[in-house]
This record gives C-alpha cells, sequence and structure tokens, in this order.
C-alpha cells in the first residue's frame, strides 16, 4: 500500500483537464476546487459549441450547474476573483492532433503543467460511430501525444465496461492482443478497417438510389408540413427538410456500422466498444507515456457532494428507474447479477487520489472504480428497491385511484428476454393482430370491417412507443441479464490519501438507504424531468460570478 498526501501533492499543481462540461468532469472540477483550495491552476480545454465561445462556456460551467453551490457557499460574491486566480481555460478540440492549438501555446505551457486529465468521453449507447470514433477512441490519443509533448502524467477517465462481453471477475489490465471473446485483435487494423467502412458508407449515401431515400422521407414530412417541394416560396423551407431527411439517413447508417464494428469484436455497444478500442490504443502507441486508465462503473447520484442526490441528465439507473414506475413490469434481469452503480462524488475522490499518486509516480496503470468486488449490489437487489420507492411514491402522491390502489401493488419483476410480456413479444403480437384485422374475408360485415380498420390503426399507432421501449431495453439488457461482470477494485485500495476527504469507502454505502433517501430522489428531480422532455430545476447562483476578464468577455 502507498500513503498519498493528497493535498499536499496538489498543493501549487497545474492540472490540465478536459471534460468540464459533462456529469463527472463538473463535480470533479468542484470537488478539487473546494477540497484542495490549494491548487495552483486548472485549465480547462474547450470548443466553441453551438454559437458559444470557450469563455462563455467556461461561465456556464460554474454559473449554471449545480455542482458549484459548495464554492458559492464558501466564498460568496469573491468566488470570481478567487476563481481567476486557479482556472482559466484555453481553446483545444479534441478530434484535432494538438487539439488544434499553435505550437507556440503549447510551448508556453511546457514546464508549468503537471498532469492532464481526460474526463471527456460520449456516453450513448448507440452514437454515430463517428462521434464515438472522435471523442473516445481519437480524443485521447491527440491528448496522450500533447501529454508526452509537455512532458508530464496523463490519466484518461475510460468504463470498467470497456471488458465488453468478458465475465466474471474483471482484471485491471488492457487487454491490447485479445478481443472480450479472447480472439486475437489487432486495434491498428481494427481502427483502419472501420474508417474504410466508413468512406465506403458515405459514398454510397451519395449515390442516386440512396439520395433518393432521402428524398422519399422528406417530400412524406413535407407532406404533413403542408410544405411543397415544387412551390418557389417553399424553397427555404423545402431545402432544409431535405438536408435533415438526408442527415437523418446518414447518421443512422453511421449507427448501424457502429453496432456492427462492436458485435464483430464482441462488444455489447458502441460505447462500449470505442471505450475498449481507445484504451487499447493508448497502451498500443503511448506504453513509455506514465498514464493511467481510471475505469468507474456506473456514476449514479451523489452521496454528499455538491449535495446528497445530485445528479444530471441521461445516466443509466434514469431510463431503467423510470420504466419501473410506469406499466411496463417486466425487465429482462439475471438474479444475483452485479449492478455495479458507484456515487458520482466516491469517483471523485477516487479520481483525486489517482492524480495526486500519478504525479507522485505512483499511480498504477489501471484503476478500477465499482463497488462490486466491495459491496456488492444485484439487479434483483435494484429492481426491488426501485420498486419500493415507486410503490410508497404512488401511494401517498398518486394522481389517480388506479395509481395509488394498482400500480402501487403491481410489482416489476426481472425476466427472461424472450418473456411474454417483453416489449418485442408484444410487438410480435400486436404485428400479428392487427394482420389479422385488416385480413378479414370480403363477405364479413361492413360495420366490423370499419370497427376492425379502426382497432388496426390504433394498433399500429401503438407500436411507436413500444418500439422506443424495447430499444431502451435492449441496449441495457447487456447490463441487467446477458453479462456477469464484477470489476476487480485492488488497485485503489493500495492507494491510501492521509486525508478522510479523499478516502474510498464503498463497503459504507447502504444500498437501501441511499437508494431511498438519495438515488431515486435525486433521479425524481434531476433526472425524470428530462425523460419526460422537460427541464430539471434552474441554478440560480446566489450571487453574480464577477470573473474578472472571462465574465465580461463571455458577456460580450
Amino acid at each position: 500500500m502507498s500513503s498519498i498526501d493528497v493535498r499536499g501533492t496538489l498543493n501549487g499543481a497545474h492540472i490540465v483537464l478536459t471534460g468540464a462540461t459533462g456529469f463527472l468532469g463538473k463535480v470533479w472540477l468542484s470537488f478539487v476546487l473546494y477540497h484542495v483550495p490549494e491548487i495552483g491552476r486548472v485549465t480547462l480545454l474547450m470548443r466553441g459549441k453551438k454559437g458559444r465561445t470557450p469563455a462563455e462556456r467556461l461561465v456556464d460551467v460554474f454559473a449554471k450547474s449545480h455542482a458549484m453551490r459548495p464554492l458559492y457557499e464558501r466564498h460568496g460574491d469573491a468566488l470570481g476573483a478567487w476563481l481567476a486566480e486557479r482556472v482559466d481555460v484555453v481553446e483545444g478540440d479534441l478530434m484535432r492532433p494538438n487539439l488544434g492549438i499553435a505550437d507556440e501555446d503549447l510551448d508556453r505551457l511546457a514546464g508549468d503543467v503537471d498532469l492532464v486529465v481526460n474526463c471527456a468521453g460520449l456516453v450513448d449507447f448507440d452514437p454515430d460511430v463517428r462521434d464515438a470514433l472522435g471523442t473516445n477512441v481519437y480524443g485521447p490519443q491527440h491528448l496522450a501525444a500533447v501529454a508526452r509533448r509537455l512532458d508530464v502524467p496523463f490519466i484518461h477517465v475510460s468504463t470498467c465496461f470497456a471488458a465488453g462481453t468478458r465475465e466474471g471477475r474483471i482484471p485491471e489490465v488492457i487487454h491490447v492482443d485479445r478481443r472480450p471473446d479472447d480472439e486475437p485483435w489487432d486495434v491498428e487494423k481494427e481502427l483502419a478497417r472501420v474508417e474504410r467502412a466508413i468512406d465506403r458508407r458515405l459514398k454510397r449515401l451519395a449515390k442516386p438510389e440512396a439520395l433518393q431515400v432521402a428524398e422519399d422521407s422528406a417530400r412524406r414530412y413535407a407532406a404533413i408540413k403542408g410544405v411543397d417541394p415544387d412551390d418557389p416560396d417553399d424553397a427555404d423551407a423545402w431545402a432544409e427538410i431535405l438536408r435533415d431527411a438526408q442527415r437523418r439517413e446518414e447518421v443512422e447508417a453511421m449507427r448501424a456500422d457502429g453496432h456492427r464494428a462492436a458485435e464483430r469484436c464482441a462488444f455489447p455497444n458502441t460505447y462500449t466498444w470505442s471505450k475498449g478500442l481507445g484504451e487499447a490504443l493508448l497502451a498500443t502507441r503511448h506504453d513509455d507515456l506514465a498514464f493511467t486508465v481510471v475505469r468507474p462503473a456506473i456514476v449514479e447520484s451523489a452521496l454528499s457532494y455538491p449535495f446528497a442526490g445530485w445528479n444530471e441528465g441521461f445516466n443509466t439507473c434514469g431510463p431503467l428507474s423510470y420504466l419501473v414506475g410506469t406499466w411496463f413490469k417486466h425487465m429482462p434481469g439475471r438474479r444475483d447479477n452485479p449492478f455495479d452503480v458507484v456515487p458520482v462524488d466516491l469517483v471523485a475522490r477516487a479520481l483525486t487520489t489517482v492524480a495526486a499518486a500519478r504525479i507522485r509516480g505512483t499511480a498504477p496503470r489501471v484503476v478500477q472504480v465499482g463497488t462490486s468486488d466491495f459491496n456488492l449490489l444485484t439487479i434483483d437487489r435494484a429492481l426491488e428497491l426501485t420498486q419500493l420507492y415507486h410503490r410508497r411514491r404512488l401511494r401517498t402522491e398518486g394522481r389517480t385511484a388506479v395509481d395509488r390502489l394498482l400500480r402501487s401493488r403491481w410489482d416489476t419483476t426481472g425476466v427472461h428476454p424472450e418473456h411474454a410480456f417483453s416489449p418485442a413479444s408484444m410487438r410480435g403480437v400486436a404485428k400479428a393482430v392487427r394482420g389479422a384485422l385488416k385480413g378479414l374475408p370480403k363477405g364479413t360485415p361492413k360495420p366490423v370491417r370499419i370497427a376492425a380498420s379502426d382497432a388496426a390503426h390504433r394498433i399500429k399507432q401503438a407500436d411507436r412507443p413500444l418500439k422506443k421501449l424495447q430499444r431502451v431495453v435492449e441496449l441495457f439488457r447487456p447490463f441487467t441479464h446477458d453479462l456477469h461482470q464484477e470489476f476487480v477494485g485492488g488497485a485503489l485500495r493500495a492507494l491510501v490519501p492521509t486525508e478522510d476527504t479523499f478516502a474510498y469507502a464503498p463497503e459504507q454505502i447502504d444500498w437501501r438507504r441511499y437508494w431511498f433517501e438519495v438515488q431515486m430522489p435525486g433521479l425524481q428531480k434531476w433526472s425524470f424531468p428530462v425523460l419526460r422532455g422537460e427541464d430539471p430545476p434552474a441554478f440560480e447562483p446566489p450571487v453574480p460570478l464577477n470573473w474578472p476578464g472571462v465574465s465580461k468577455e463571455a458577456a460580450e
């Protein structure tokens, strides 16, 4: 074991950080500034996005996120001036070599930086394969190259699920030569193969027959919107509809290509495949660089920092927990399967300790940050706790008698994916019934045929939400049913911070209390509104963020 003075090591340190606009990135940035106020400087790498400059996005991080609440409580209206001494922003793009930063600007950073940390990541399970490659594969390589140029160590935040379809106890190693199914894997050839496939796909999409498919789709949508493609007055509207249709066709094709690449390499989805590929390329191309891969499991609601229950956006537990509170009561789940949830502030503690160890030169190559190795939560236990929470809430807050008397007593159960009430099975039955209703004999009385046609139409309308439900269930099925994975956590146990503030102690989590008092209330407040297409409560800073220079630039 290695005892680490975390605050002492980070005192005066200069850290370059990416991903500060993400859930974990914001929490870790706030956590470090709050618990290590002696830190020298944190330089955030950001690119302009949606018409907003890096300076504007920097202000957004601190002025629009609940993660920064503790900093306002400590510093009040002096926060802006305090941040000005410790935080700055540099425009950089993960997709570009050297991050698009000019050589002279990189040279100015050389000798002044102590650590580069990559918290940026695309967490969509089923994205456009180009986006997954850009953020999760190319990005880490570009950052590692910059760290090498600056002659500083590097931390890359990945995921435990880069293990792909491996089962059992997952070790803290990077598999460079073997896929999850233990077949040989040349990661450079795999990357080149995918890049060639993307080029071929784009060429096919540019062919007349593919463009015609997009145009046909656009014309159907234009008819719904009342836009005439042949009317000069509608030319601009039609051009926009056509571009959107072509873009949709392209993205769907790239999603499918990403899924095929993942399946071919024994990964459950494009996200885990791109993370595994990114790790393996780091180990292949930068083996002599002092770097550590930090792998969190399923990052969820905070135990205590920035406050109990803080969550953000669309995380793994959000959609599943939301479904349990609906009429959907048959979730694919294998009894006793690990469901490795870790509070975001425990990940922040671990990452801070690893950062100090990496600067000291004592950090291992891979650190897994999970709970299954220390305090096992299973999928059936998580389902049980989730349905108990919904049951209690429906009994007291249900809007109708059906909510209070029926839904509050109808439990969700873990079932085989091919259960009779699975979304796929229900869609199959509905399709068969609709076909039968539409295929009535010619001699059927007219009132019966009209009623049957109406019923078939309603069944068809019901297929859309069922299709969405099927997609969500299938995306998460590998982690709730198909794979049994326990993530070894010995590397983190060997790094012992001298301060309790940074201690990683997942065995102290009482899962029942956490689920009822932290996780589910947090999802209810911060995540479920997003799933319903609503806005969660906005952060209103208690005082203005008067950040000299930066606030003025952002305002302009």
